[in-house]
Protein backbone atom coordinates (compact mmCIF):
# COMPACT_ATOMS: atom_id res chain seq x y z
CA UNK A 1 0.00 0.00 0.00
CA UNK A 2 1.29 3.23 -0.80
CA UNK A 3 1.34 5.94 1.65
CA UNK A 4 -1.69 7.43 0.81
CA UNK A 5 -3.71 4.56 2.17
CA UNK A 6 -3.07 5.23 5.68
CA UNK A 7 -4.30 7.06 8.41
CA UNK A 8 -2.84 10.43 9.48
CA UNK A 9 -3.52 12.80 12.32
CA UNK A 10 -1.47 15.50 13.46
CA UNK A 11 -1.87 17.72 16.11
CA UNK A 12 -5.18 17.01 16.49
CA UNK A 13 -7.09 18.39 18.87
CA UNK A 14 -11.34 17.64 18.92
CA UNK A 15 -14.26 16.64 20.64
CA UNK A 16 -17.56 14.58 20.25
CA UNK A 17 -21.08 15.50 20.91
CA UNK A 18 -21.82 12.32 23.46
CA UNK A 19 -22.77 14.75 26.32
CA UNK A 20 -25.77 15.57 27.99
CA UNK A 21 -27.70 18.36 24.82
CA UNK A 22 -24.60 17.48 22.63
CA UNK A 23 -22.02 18.50 25.50
CA UNK A 24 -18.33 16.90 24.94
CA UNK A 25 -17.83 13.57 26.50
CA UNK A 26 -14.47 13.19 25.86
CA UNK A 27 -11.73 15.20 23.97
CA UNK A 28 -8.35 14.68 22.01
CA UNK A 29 -5.50 16.35 22.99
CA UNK A 30 -2.47 17.56 20.00
CA UNK A 31 -3.27 13.41 19.34
CA UNK A 32 -1.12 12.44 16.45
CA UNK A 33 -0.99 8.92 14.37
CA UNK A 34 0.16 7.37 11.35
CA UNK A 35 -1.65 4.09 10.54
CA UNK A 36 -1.08 1.77 7.16
CA UNK A 37 -2.66 -1.54 6.50
CA UNK A 38 -2.85 -3.74 10.05
CA UNK A 39 -5.17 -4.22 12.53
CA UNK A 40 -5.33 -2.15 15.76
CA UNK A 41 -6.95 -2.02 18.74
CA UNK A 42 -7.53 1.58 20.65
CA UNK A 43 -8.25 0.76 24.42
CA UNK A 44 -9.60 3.35 26.41
CA UNK A 45 -12.89 5.04 27.63
CA UNK A 46 -15.55 7.52 26.35
CA UNK A 47 -14.15 10.14 28.86
CA UNK A 48 -10.38 9.84 27.18
CA UNK A 49 -11.52 10.50 23.98
CA UNK A 50 -12.59 7.25 22.11
CA UNK A 51 -15.72 8.70 20.81
CA UNK A 52 -13.98 12.17 19.58
CA UNK A 53 -11.60 9.73 18.07
CA UNK A 54 -13.75 8.02 15.73
CA UNK A 55 -16.33 11.04 15.12
CA UNK A 56 -13.13 12.61 13.53
CA UNK A 57 -11.64 9.71 11.24
CA UNK A 58 -15.22 8.83 10.16
CA UNK A 59 -15.84 12.45 8.96
CA UNK A 60 -18.67 13.35 11.11
CA UNK A 61 -17.38 16.26 12.74
CA UNK A 62 -14.08 18.37 11.88
CA UNK A 63 -11.03 18.71 14.28
CA UNK A 64 -11.09 22.02 16.38
CA UNK A 65 -7.04 21.88 15.14
CA UNK A 66 -4.66 19.87 13.56
CA UNK A 67 -5.30 17.66 10.68
CA UNK A 68 -7.07 13.84 9.69
CA UNK A 69 -6.43 12.44 6.18
CA UNK A 70 -7.46 9.55 5.26
CA UNK A 71 -5.65 8.41 1.76
CA UNK A 72 -4.56 11.80 1.75
CA UNK A 73 -8.03 13.65 1.95
CA UNK A 74 -10.17 14.89 4.56
CA UNK A 75 -12.92 12.57 5.10
CA UNK A 76 -14.69 15.90 6.73
CA UNK A 77 -14.84 17.51 3.50
CA UNK A 78 -14.57 14.82 0.67
CA UNK A 79 -17.58 12.55 0.12
CA UNK A 80 -15.58 10.10 -2.48
CA UNK A 81 -13.23 9.55 1.08
CA UNK A 82 -16.30 8.89 3.39
CA UNK A 83 -17.52 6.20 0.70
CA UNK A 84 -14.08 4.66 1.51
CA UNK A 85 -14.45 4.48 5.17
CA UNK A 86 -16.48 1.76 7.10
CA UNK A 87 -17.67 2.42 10.26
CA UNK A 88 -19.42 0.75 13.14
CA UNK A 89 -20.43 3.24 15.89
CA UNK A 90 -21.56 2.68 19.42
CA UNK A 91 -25.03 3.88 18.21
CA UNK A 92 -26.58 2.91 15.22
CA UNK A 93 -27.05 5.31 12.57
CA UNK A 94 -29.32 3.82 9.81
CA UNK A 95 -32.36 5.25 8.86
CA UNK A 96 -35.20 3.21 10.36
CA UNK A 97 -36.87 2.89 7.07
CA UNK A 98 -38.45 -0.23 4.78
CA UNK A 99 -37.48 -4.06 5.50
CA UNK A 100 -33.96 -4.40 6.07
CA UNK A 101 -33.31 -5.82 2.13
CA UNK A 102 -34.39 -2.61 1.23
CA UNK A 103 -32.16 -0.71 3.27
CA UNK A 104 -29.02 -3.07 2.15
CA UNK A 105 -30.17 -2.55 -0.72
CA UNK A 106 -29.93 1.06 -1.14
CA UNK A 107 -26.69 1.04 1.37
CA UNK A 108 -24.58 -1.76 -1.44
CA UNK A 109 -26.00 -0.01 -4.72
CA UNK A 110 -28.93 1.31 -5.07
CA UNK A 111 -32.45 0.09 -6.28
CA UNK A 112 -30.85 -2.66 -8.80
CA UNK A 113 -30.20 -5.69 -9.57
CA UNK A 114 -26.72 -5.66 -8.51
CA UNK A 115 -27.81 -4.01 -5.25
CA UNK A 116 -30.34 -6.97 -5.41
CA UNK A 117 -28.18 -9.70 -5.28
CA UNK A 118 -25.48 -7.53 -2.90
CA UNK A 119 -27.89 -6.91 -0.20
CA UNK A 120 -28.91 -11.03 -0.23
CA UNK A 121 -25.11 -12.27 -0.47
CA UNK A 122 -24.44 -10.25 2.64
CA UNK A 123 -26.89 -11.92 4.77
CA UNK A 124 -26.53 -14.88 3.29
CA UNK A 125 -22.50 -15.20 4.14
CA UNK A 126 -23.39 -13.57 7.90
CA UNK A 127 -26.00 -16.39 8.42
CA UNK A 128 -28.75 -14.04 9.01
CA UNK A 129 -31.12 -14.58 5.29
CA UNK A 130 -34.00 -14.85 7.60
CA UNK A 131 -33.72 -10.92 8.78
CA UNK A 132 -34.95 -9.94 5.10
CA UNK A 133 -38.07 -9.89 5.13
CA UNK A 134 -38.36 -7.89 8.45
CA UNK A 135 -38.53 -4.22 9.24
CA UNK A 136 -36.03 -2.17 10.52
CA UNK A 137 -38.20 -0.61 13.38
CA UNK A 138 -38.81 -3.99 14.76
CA UNK A 139 -34.97 -4.46 15.26
CA UNK A 140 -33.68 -4.14 18.55
CA UNK A 141 -30.44 -1.69 18.90
CA UNK A 142 -27.76 -4.86 18.92
CA UNK A 143 -29.84 -6.07 15.46
CA UNK A 144 -29.31 -2.44 14.13
CA UNK A 145 -25.63 -2.82 15.01
CA UNK A 146 -25.33 -6.29 13.12
CA UNK A 147 -26.59 -4.41 10.07
CA UNK A 148 -24.07 -1.71 10.43
CA UNK A 149 -21.30 -4.42 11.27
CA UNK A 150 -21.81 -6.04 7.79
CA UNK A 151 -22.16 -2.60 5.72
CA UNK A 152 -18.78 -1.52 7.35
CA UNK A 153 -16.80 -4.48 6.74
CA UNK A 154 -18.57 -4.72 2.98
CA UNK A 155 -17.17 -1.47 1.86
CA UNK A 156 -16.07 -2.26 -2.05
CA UNK A 157 -12.44 -0.16 -2.05
CA UNK A 158 -11.97 0.54 2.18
CA UNK A 159 -9.81 2.97 2.76
CA UNK A 160 -10.36 3.04 6.58
CA UNK A 161 -12.50 0.86 8.65
CA UNK A 162 -13.11 1.75 12.36
CA UNK A 163 -15.42 -0.73 14.92
CA UNK A 164 -16.25 0.55 17.96
CA UNK A 165 -16.75 -2.68 20.31
CA UNK A 166 -17.31 -5.45 17.62
CA UNK A 167 -17.46 -7.91 19.94
CA UNK A 168 -20.27 -6.62 22.42
CA UNK A 169 -23.71 -5.75 21.32
CA UNK A 170 -23.44 -7.41 17.59
CA UNK A 171 -26.32 -9.84 17.49
CA UNK A 172 -26.11 -12.47 15.36
CA UNK A 173 -22.86 -12.05 14.16
CA UNK A 174 -20.31 -14.36 15.92
CA UNK A 175 -16.81 -13.32 17.46
CA UNK A 176 -15.46 -16.13 14.81
CA UNK A 177 -16.84 -13.82 11.75
CA UNK A 178 -15.77 -10.37 13.61
CA UNK A 179 -12.28 -11.92 13.37
CA UNK A 180 -12.02 -12.88 9.71
CA UNK A 181 -13.35 -9.97 8.59
CA UNK A 182 -11.03 -7.76 10.95
CA UNK A 183 -8.19 -10.10 9.50
CA UNK A 184 -9.47 -10.13 5.95
CA UNK A 185 -9.33 -5.91 5.86
CA UNK A 186 -6.82 -5.43 7.78
CA UNK A 187 -4.28 -6.34 4.97
CA UNK A 188 -5.87 -3.72 2.68
CA UNK A 189 -6.19 -0.63 4.96
CA UNK A 190 -5.67 0.42 8.50
CA UNK A 191 -8.49 -1.17 10.88
CA UNK A 192 -9.12 -0.18 14.25
CA UNK A 193 -11.09 -1.84 17.43
CA UNK A 194 -12.40 1.12 19.77
CA UNK A 195 -12.97 -1.14 22.88
CA UNK A 196 -13.10 -0.05 26.30
CA UNK A 197 -12.04 -3.71 26.83
CA UNK A 198 -9.06 -4.70 28.05
CA UNK A 199 -9.90 -8.42 26.83
CA UNK A 200 -11.38 -7.44 23.61
CA UNK A 201 -7.89 -5.52 23.06
CA UNK A 202 -6.08 -8.65 23.08
CA UNK A 203 -7.81 -9.96 20.29
CA UNK A 204 -5.43 -7.60 18.22
CA UNK A 205 -1.81 -7.73 17.40
CA UNK A 206 -0.98 -4.34 18.45
CA UNK A 207 -2.68 -2.11 21.17
CA UNK A 208 -2.88 1.64 21.87
CA UNK A 209 -4.01 2.96 24.83
CA UNK A 210 -6.06 6.11 24.90
CA UNK A 211 -5.52 8.43 28.23
CA UNK A 212 -7.45 12.06 28.45
CA UNK A 213 -7.17 12.43 24.79
CA UNK A 214 -3.63 11.30 24.35
CA UNK A 215 -1.63 7.81 23.40
CA UNK A 216 0.40 6.86 26.66
CA UNK A 217 1.56 3.54 25.92
CA UNK A 218 1.46 0.70 23.11
CA UNK A 219 1.92 -3.15 23.73
CA UNK A 220 1.94 -5.65 21.35
CA UNK A 221 1.96 -9.64 21.28
CA UNK A 222 0.45 -11.23 24.05
CA UNK A 223 0.14 -7.81 25.73
CA UNK A 224 1.61 -8.64 29.07
CA UNK A 225 2.38 -4.91 29.87
CA UNK A 226 -1.20 -4.04 29.30
CA UNK A 227 -1.55 -3.08 32.73
CA UNK A 228 1.89 -2.01 33.18
CA UNK A 229 3.56 -4.85 34.94
CA UNK A 230 4.11 -8.46 33.68
CA UNK A 231 1.65 -10.49 35.96
CA UNK A 232 -0.47 -13.71 35.19
CA UNK A 233 -3.91 -14.24 36.14
CA UNK A 234 -6.40 -17.04 36.18
CA UNK A 235 -9.68 -17.69 37.18
CA UNK A 236 -10.89 -20.93 38.26
CA UNK A 237 -14.39 -21.85 38.87
CA UNK A 238 -15.38 -24.82 41.32
CA UNK A 239 -18.39 -26.93 42.15
CA UNK A 240 -16.75 -28.25 45.30
CA UNK A 241 -14.08 -27.32 47.23
CA UNK A 242 -12.90 -23.52 46.60
CA UNK A 243 -12.11 -22.89 50.34
CA UNK A 244 -9.49 -26.00 50.13
CA UNK A 245 -8.71 -24.56 46.61
CA UNK A 246 -7.90 -21.72 47.67
CA UNK A 247 -5.71 -23.11 50.42
CA UNK A 248 -3.90 -25.40 48.73
CA UNK A 249 -2.56 -22.23 46.05
CA UNK A 250 -1.91 -19.86 48.83
CA UNK A 251 0.69 -22.51 49.64
CA UNK A 252 2.11 -23.34 46.40
CA UNK A 253 5.26 -20.71 45.83
CA UNK A 254 4.47 -20.33 42.05
CA UNK A 255 1.35 -18.82 43.51
CA UNK A 256 1.57 -14.84 44.30
CA UNK A 257 -1.90 -14.94 45.80
CA UNK A 258 -4.96 -16.72 45.73
CA UNK A 259 -8.24 -14.96 46.19
CA UNK A 260 -11.37 -16.46 46.73
CA UNK A 261 -14.41 -14.32 45.59
CA UNK A 262 -17.66 -16.27 45.58
CA UNK A 263 -18.16 -19.12 47.95
CA UNK A 264 -21.82 -20.44 48.95
CA UNK A 265 -24.05 -23.43 49.85
CA UNK A 266 -22.68 -26.59 52.34
CA UNK A 267 -20.93 -27.63 48.36
CA UNK A 268 -18.81 -24.53 48.76
CA UNK A 269 -19.38 -23.77 45.23
CA UNK A 270 -17.49 -20.49 44.10
CA UNK A 271 -14.22 -19.11 41.79
CA UNK A 272 -11.08 -18.65 43.05
CA UNK A 273 -8.96 -15.65 41.51
CA UNK A 274 -4.96 -16.79 40.96
CA UNK A 275 -2.15 -14.29 40.75
CA UNK A 276 1.32 -14.99 39.80
CA UNK A 277 4.29 -14.85 37.14
CA UNK A 278 3.77 -17.32 34.43
CA UNK A 279 0.59 -18.83 33.00
CA UNK A 280 2.00 -22.22 32.27
CA UNK A 281 3.64 -22.47 36.47
CA UNK A 282 -0.19 -21.19 37.37
CA UNK A 283 -1.45 -23.61 35.76
CA UNK A 284 0.74 -26.32 37.14
CA UNK A 285 0.11 -25.23 40.48
CA UNK A 286 -4.06 -25.43 39.89
CA UNK A 287 -3.71 -29.08 38.81
CA UNK A 288 -1.66 -30.16 41.64
CA UNK A 289 -4.02 -28.69 43.84
CA UNK A 290 -7.08 -30.15 42.41
CA UNK A 291 -5.53 -33.67 42.21
CA UNK A 292 -4.77 -33.58 45.87
CA UNK A 293 -7.94 -32.06 47.38
CA UNK A 294 -11.34 -32.95 47.28
CA UNK A 295 -12.54 -30.33 44.92
CA UNK A 296 -14.36 -30.14 41.60
CA UNK A 297 -13.26 -27.50 39.38
CA UNK A 298 -16.03 -27.14 35.97
CA UNK A 299 -13.98 -24.07 34.85
CA UNK A 300 -10.61 -22.53 33.80
CA UNK A 301 -9.38 -19.52 32.18
CA UNK A 302 -6.96 -17.03 32.08
CA UNK A 303 -7.79 -13.70 32.89
CA UNK A 304 -7.47 -10.11 31.17
CA UNK A 305 -6.57 -6.95 33.02
CA UNK A 306 -9.65 -4.93 34.25
CA UNK A 307 -9.91 -1.13 32.68
CA UNK A 308 -9.25 -0.32 36.55
CA UNK A 309 -6.01 -1.94 35.95
CA UNK A 310 -5.16 -0.05 32.59
CA UNK A 311 -5.92 3.82 33.24
CA UNK A 312 -3.97 3.21 36.94
CA UNK A 313 -1.16 2.10 34.64
CA UNK A 314 -1.48 4.79 31.99
CA UNK A 315 -1.93 7.26 35.21
CA UNK A 316 1.70 5.75 36.27
CA UNK A 317 3.16 6.46 33.33
CA UNK A 318 1.92 9.76 32.50
CA UNK A 319 3.27 11.22 35.89
CA UNK A 320 6.60 9.46 35.03
CA UNK A 321 6.52 11.60 32.01
CA UNK A 322 6.01 15.11 33.96
CA UNK A 323 8.90 14.09 36.52
CA UNK A 324 11.27 13.22 34.12
CA UNK A 325 10.89 16.11 32.04
CA UNK A 326 10.54 18.65 34.99
CA UNK A 327 13.67 17.41 36.12
CA UNK A 328 15.54 17.68 32.50
CA UNK A 329 16.30 21.47 32.94
CA UNK A 330 19.88 22.80 33.36
CA UNK A 331 22.03 23.40 36.27
CA UNK A 332 24.81 25.70 36.92
CA UNK A 333 28.19 24.16 38.05
CA UNK A 334 28.46 21.82 35.16
CA UNK A 335 30.49 21.96 32.00
CA UNK A 336 28.79 23.21 29.27
CA UNK A 337 25.92 24.66 31.77
CA UNK A 338 24.14 21.39 32.63
CA UNK A 339 24.27 18.65 34.46
CA UNK A 340 24.21 14.78 33.43
CA UNK A 341 21.64 12.34 33.52
CA UNK A 342 19.31 15.14 32.52
CA UNK A 343 20.41 18.08 34.33
CA UNK A 344 20.32 16.67 38.06
CA UNK A 345 23.10 16.67 40.43
CA UNK A 346 24.05 13.28 41.93
CA UNK A 347 21.88 12.51 44.62
CA UNK A 348 20.40 15.73 44.79
CA UNK A 349 17.29 17.29 43.12
CA UNK A 350 16.96 20.18 40.66
CA UNK A 351 18.41 23.12 42.18
CA UNK A 352 15.45 26.38 42.58
CA UNK A 353 13.05 23.32 42.36
CA UNK A 354 13.57 20.61 45.35
CA UNK A 355 11.45 17.38 45.25
CA UNK A 356 10.26 15.92 48.43
CA UNK A 357 12.82 14.51 50.52
CA UNK A 358 15.62 15.60 49.04
CA UNK A 359 18.05 19.02 50.15
CA UNK A 360 20.02 21.16 48.25
CA UNK A 361 22.71 22.49 50.08
CA UNK A 362 24.13 25.99 48.80
CA UNK A 363 27.11 26.46 46.57
CA UNK A 364 29.91 27.67 48.12
CA UNK A 365 30.33 31.72 47.25
CA UNK A 366 33.16 32.12 45.01
CA UNK A 367 35.25 35.58 44.15
CA UNK A 368 34.25 36.27 40.60
CA UNK A 369 37.33 37.87 38.93
CA UNK A 370 37.08 41.70 37.74
CA UNK A 371 35.94 42.08 33.76
CA UNK A 372 39.09 42.29 31.30
CA UNK A 373 37.49 45.46 29.89
CA UNK A 374 37.29 47.56 33.51
CA UNK A 375 40.81 49.37 33.32
CA UNK A 376 42.73 49.28 36.87
CA UNK A 377 42.00 52.01 39.27
CA UNK A 378 44.74 54.14 38.86
CA UNK A 379 47.19 55.20 42.09
CA UNK A 380 47.04 58.03 44.57
CA UNK A 381 49.19 61.23 43.82
CA UNK A 382 52.08 61.41 45.84
CA UNK A 383 52.17 63.97 48.41
CA UNK A 384 54.75 66.78 48.07
CA UNK A 385 57.71 65.92 50.14
CA UNK A 386 58.68 68.59 52.44
CA UNK A 387 61.04 71.94 51.40
CA UNK A 388 64.67 70.86 52.33
CA UNK A 389 66.71 73.68 53.53
CA UNK A 390 68.45 75.98 51.13
CA UNK A 391 72.26 75.67 50.72
CA UNK A 392 74.04 78.47 52.40
CA UNK A 393 74.18 81.57 51.33
CA UNK A 394 70.42 81.45 49.02
CA UNK A 395 68.29 84.03 50.13
CA UNK A 396 65.03 82.46 51.17
CA UNK A 397 61.93 83.70 49.63
CA UNK A 398 59.00 85.13 51.56
CA UNK A 399 55.36 84.70 50.20
CA UNK A 400 53.49 88.02 49.98
CA UNK A 401 50.80 88.50 51.70
CA UNK A 402 48.60 88.60 48.57
CA UNK A 403 50.19 84.68 47.42
CA UNK A 404 47.22 82.20 47.56
CA UNK A 405 47.81 80.04 50.30
CA UNK A 406 47.27 76.22 50.87
CA UNK A 407 43.62 74.91 52.09
CA UNK A 408 43.46 75.92 55.68
CA UNK A 409 46.46 78.04 56.38
CA UNK A 410 45.83 81.32 58.13
CA UNK A 411 46.97 84.60 57.18
CA UNK A 412 50.29 85.09 59.59
CA UNK A 413 51.70 81.88 59.28
CA UNK A 414 50.75 78.42 60.07
CA UNK A 415 48.65 78.17 63.25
Amino acid sequence: MSEQSQLVLQGVVGRDDAGPKGAPRGRLQALSLSLGPASVALLGLPEDGTLAFVDLVSGRRAPDQGVVAVSGQSPFFSDSCRRKIGVLGIEPRLPVVGSVRELLRLACGGFSAAGDSLADGLLTTFGLASWASRRVRSLSRAEQRALEFMLAVSVPEPALVVLTEPFQEVAGVSEADVVQAIERLSARCPVIVVTASPRDARRLPRALVLHRGAIVRETTGDHAQLAGRALAQMVVWLARGARRMTAALAADRAVDGAVLEVSSGEVDAGLVRVNGKDVEALSLAIAKAAAVEDVVVTGLSEMAPQMFDVQAASEWELRSRFMAMSMMRPTQGFPFGAAPFGGVPFGAAPVGNAAPGFVVAPRPAQPSPAPASTPAPAAPPASPAPPSSPPAGEPVATPSADAPRPEGEQPGGPS
